[in-house]
């Protein structure tokens, strides 16, 4: 229960709902059994993702990865607390290691893509990627990050093609919506951009709609102060976002010198990289 909890963040559910349901489920799953994994990994999880309590996450991921060192899951999702502390070499390092240990897991093969594209290797993102779509075409997050990493490349049609792909996976899930929307903005497609913010801010049209996508369509139609207002929505809601995809992402580039974004940052509470 404490892991469905916490994979609904920011996706399903607000952080708020679904991170104290994940921690509740998670401290009794470890009354019963200290030694369960799976419950330190979600433990892990909401530290990261709604708590930014950076150090414990740590913690409670090398306890999750220490007592099953074949739990894919659990790699692979600390790799992604280890790329904004600043450790993409050791990220990348052990999402490899994952992947080997099991060459068939969809989330073993998705996240050194995804790693690339934190890291702003577009090219070796795309061939990561395309060979995770390959494997297994039914995962939305690959198609995500494959257009990401082709829209970083200015093949916007590729991108386009990417996003819309997912969408056939998911066509409730906000943050696609939100990448298919930047895209059309910095592609020239203001008219098709704006559809989707009209989408986004619509009750009912979605299921939830995390703040940090409205904020990345706005990102993408070059509205500084929407996007900025809509970054502090989800800070305020303790969005998983900020602590995953704000210190990279690449799609925010244009603001990192702005004093509100170097404000958030701070907010943000990211110990210095080791």
């Amino acid at each position: 229960m404490a892991y469905y909890y916490i994979l609904q963040d920011d996706w399903y559910l607000s952080p708020d709902e679904s991170a104290k349901k994940a921690k509740a489920a998670a401290k009794k799953a470890l009354e019963i059994d200290e030694g369960n994994a799976e419950a330190h990994l979600a433990l892990a999880l909401e530290m990261h993702w709604y708590e930014r309590n950076w150090t414990a996450s740590e913690q409670e991921f090398q306890r999750a990865i220490a007592l099953n060192p074949k739990l894919p899951e659990a790699a692979d999702l600390y790799c992604w607390l280890l790329v904004p502390l600043g450790r993409q070499v050791e990220a990348a390092r052990i999402a490899g290691e994952a992947q080997r240990l099991d060459p068939l897991s969809q989330i073993g093969n998705f996240t050194p893509g995804s790693i690339s594209v934190f890291t702003r290797q577009w090219d070796r993102a795309v061939e990561q990627l395309r060979a995770a779509i390959d494997l297994d075409g039914t995962y939305w997050l690959d198609q995500i990050f494959l257009g990401r990493a082709y829209e970083q490349k200015k093949y916007f049609p590729k991108a386009i093609a990417a996003f819309q792909q997912a969408l056939k996976l998911d066509p409730d899930h906000s943050e696609i919506w939100s990448a298919l929307g930047h895209a059309y903005g910095v592609s020239g497609n203001t008219a098709e951009a704006r559809k989707i913010l009209v989408k986004l801010q619509t009750p009912g049209a979605l299921s939830y709609v995390a703040p940090y996508n409205v904020a990345i369509v706005y990102a993408g139609l070059g509205d500084t102060s929407q996007c900025f207002a809509w970054l502090g929505r989800a800070f305020e809601q303790r969005s998983y976002y900020l602590p995953t995809y704000f210190p990279t992402d690449a799609r925010l580039d244009s603001m990192r010198a702005d004093t509100r974004f170097l404000d958030l940052e701070r907010r943000l509470g990211l110990p210095q990289a080791r």
